[in-house]
């Protein structure tokens, strides 16, 4: 015969033996023959202690993958096996201790495996298939490490686009699998924020992210998403499509209806669905720029505490314009204009402390026409004149002033992100440096306010507002950066946070505040600046993010103040917040489009089945039983979970006094001897949280 029936058949080994005379059973009932065979002893909380103590965790998933390719190659795929080795897999998940050792590479590559096991069509199949997804939906859930989200990310988000379309008549499955791809694809932006630098373009390629948004944008145009995933998770199905639009853009941009579906799900009756798709659309906009300043910077979700803020002595060193660069912009006036150089930059520090003199300086101070380039030596010029007078206050206005307007202008002229990141780190600095020294000086918490998104940016400004030489210009900018940050969270908690958590509900706090912000910035802005226009397009956006676009109905003319608003931006060629501009012009652009095309998609959304507890969440109103049995939201999990839930074993493990995780491995506090910790991370955090009053060190017996 040919083809592979030619090679030999392997003799049938004892373990195979075993699992065969153990008859038909659910796959986790294979466990106890692999362990057997593999001298592995698991089976209670006390061997995992020991196992935990000796160390021998690696020992115990090195056998488990050495099984798992012997029993995993072609003609000797064992389902029975590899189903065994699948629960060992889940009992070690168990332990959140011993459960950071299965992320290798060999073992994620094992479990993505099973999910194409051989004997397409038959229930095995079926049933396996299904049981090593539930794995992965653990392994996910257990991945606690920035780098085992990572690895767990890169391993599986391609083979599960792969799945995909293979699986769309399974709801239930298909549910875990989006479920499990929103984990993915939000691990990798840990990633990127605590290596401060971006994914590598291979393995962003290698994600096949434009193939996982045509599929899933197709099954929606198609109608072919189905229901259980529809009314369940058409959330998490959104928070996708943002991820994707957040590390590719070209990827949504490049299918022909991708802008207008997120248009469609800012037209949704669910405000998280609303939020989720204006991120996206911001992100088609967003250049890669320090993550701090992002607009609804979709990183927040993984902020646990504040980023240090560097001190006054840090070492920064401001990037200018170098003299001999031919790509420096040129100077309005002729470079060889004598002026006096002090002068000028007083009036530079007069115009950032009190404010545009005159109307026509509006979007551009006459002082910098002076100027022109702010070139490596014109600043060290300034530096020296101030120096050389005793004006220590004005010299740093000046600098900090000054490159906040370079920043501006070198992401227009695209310039090198890492220089733009070390002139913001050097404002934040320096303000930071200004406001020790002085912390009457509002024009500092300004300052500093420039360089973040965070709740501390609030804190800020509040400070400022406070100091007795806050100038009604001062007050005005601040009031519009803290508008601008109430915004800023208030959409990132919305659209990124599950609606039963409490950061949804700061979300919505943050949002209903920022349109009390901007209402009352517009009345003191200067309706023909910067500011105020960016103020008309926020209100605007907030409205809608905040109402049901079934109930408000934007009229002409709100759309003509925007218009009006962009239009007027674009031609006085105003550099700053640019990706908010581009996002609410598309928007504007294609509700009527996006209401036509996806119409019947939008009208479906009403029947979300989480809209009734989002909506009292949003307005206040507790949650009715009723309501609550018709959400249930485990149910799509349930349908996998509920014969081999029961089973787990170690539900009694201790566990950590932080993440509430269990493990036989807790080590206590060796101060108090009472709280027990998984990791010192979970220490820290712990003592931070409040166990630093409450820890109590044992009685010395003398």
């Amino acid at each position: 015969m040919a083809g592979g029936s030619d090679l030999p058949v392997p003799p049938v080994t004892a373990l195979e033996r075993d699992c065969i005379r153990a008859g038909r059973r659910r796959w986790e009932e294979y466990a106890p023959i692999v362990c057997k065979h593999l001298d592995i002893v698991i089976s209670t909380p006390k061997d995992i202690k020991r196992i935990i103590k000796k160390q021998q965790g690696p020992i115990v998933i090195q056998k488990l993958v050495q099984c798992a390719d012997t029993y995993g190659q072609e003609g000797r795929r064992n389902l029975r096996i590899l189903g065994g080795i699948l629960q060992v897999i889940r009992i070690i998940l168990q332990d959140v201790v011993l459960s950071q050792d299965l992320f290798v590479d060999d073992l994620l590559d094992f479990v993505f495996g099973c999910l194409h096991p051989d004997a397409h069509g038959t229930s095995d199949y079926t049933s396996f298939r299904t049981f090593a997804i539930q794995v992965l939906c653990d392994l996910n859930a257990a991945a606690r490490s920035v780098e085992a989200q990572y690895d767990l990310a890169i391993a599986g988000i391609a083979t599960i686009t792969r799945l995909i379309p293979r699986i769309t008549k399974h709801g239930a499955v298909l549910a875990i699998l989006l479920i499990v791809l929103q984990c993915n694809l939000k691990g990798l932006s840990a990633w990127q924020l605590r290596y401060d630098r971006p994914l590598p373009v291979t393995v962003l390629e290698s994600l096949q992210l434009p193939t996982l948004a045509r599929i899933i944008v197709g099954m929606l145009e198609r109608n072919h998403l189905p229901s259980i995933v529809f009314e369940k998770e058409l959330a998490c199905v959104a928070e996708i499509l943002h991820w994707i639009s957040y590390y590719d853009s070209k990827a949504i941009l490049d299918i022909h209806v991708g802008q207008t579906l997120l248009v469609a799900f800012m037209l949704s009756p669910s405000i998280s669905i609303r939020c989720r798709g204006f991120l996206a659309m911001l992100n088609l906009y967003h250049v890669d720029y320090p993550l701090n300043l992002r607009l609804c910077n979709p990183q927040m979700i993984h902020r646990v505490r504040e980023d240090p803020v560097p001190t006054a002595q840090t070492a920064i060193s401001f990037i200018y314009w170098d003299d001999a660069d031919p790509k420096s912009p040129d100077a309005i006036l002729s470079s060889d204009k004598k002026y006096d150089v002090y002068e000028t930059a007083l009036q530079y520090v007069d115009y950032e402390i009190n404010g545009p003199p005159t109307i026509d300086e509006l979007y551009s101070p006459s002082i910098l026409r002076t100027i022109g380039s702010v070139t490596v030596t014109f600043m060290d010029k300034v530096d020296g004149a101030f120096s050389a007078r005793g004006n220590c206050y004005e010299a740093l206005v000046f600098r900090l002033g000054i490159t906040l307007f370079v920043i501006l202008e070198m992401k227009a002229e695209g310039a090198d992100p890492l220089s733009i990141e070390n002139n913001y780190e050097g404002v934040r600095s320096f303000a930071q440096g200004s406001i020790e020294k002085w912390p009457d000086r509002a024009y500092f918490y300004y300052a500093i306010m420039k360089t973040r998104r965070g709740p501390e940016c609030l804190e800020w400004g509040l400070k400022g507002l406070r100091c007795a030489d806050c100038t009604p210009h001062l007050s005005r900018q601040i009031q519009f950066e803290m508008g601008v940050c109430q915004f800023s969270i208030g959409v990132g908690h919305l659209a990124l946070d599950p609606h039963h958590t409490p950061p949804w509900r700061e979300g919505v706090n943050y949002l209903k505040d920022a349109a009390e912000t901007i209402k009352r910035t517009l009345a003191v802005l200067n309706p023909k600046s910067p500011e105020a226009q960016i103020m008309v397009i926020l209100s605007f956006i907030v409205e809608h993010l905040l109402t049901d676009p079934r109930i408000h109905r934007v009229d002409a003319a709100n759309l003509s103040e925007v218009r009006e608003a962009l239009s007027t931006l674009d031609r006085n060629r105003y550099l700053d917040h640019v990706e908010l501009r581009c996002a609410i012009a598309e928007f504007v652009a294609l509700r009527e489009s996006a209401s036509e095309k996806w119409a019947s998609f939008i009208s479906d959304m009403d029947n979300l089945d989480h809209l009734a507890v989002e909506k009292h969440r949003f307005n206040g109103v507790p949650e009715s039983s009723q309501a609550l049995k018709n959400v249930d939201y485990d149910r799509v999990l349930n349908e996998i979970q509920e014969q081999i839930e029961s089973r787990r074993p170690h539900s009694r493990l201790p566990r950590c006094s932080t993440c509430q995780k269990n493990s036989a491995g807790l080590k206590k506090c060796g101060r108090c001897g009472t709280t027990m910790y998984c990791s010192s991370d979970c220490q820290t955090a712990h003592w931070v949280r409040g166990h630093k009053t409450e820890c109590i060190s044992p009685v010395i017996e003398v």
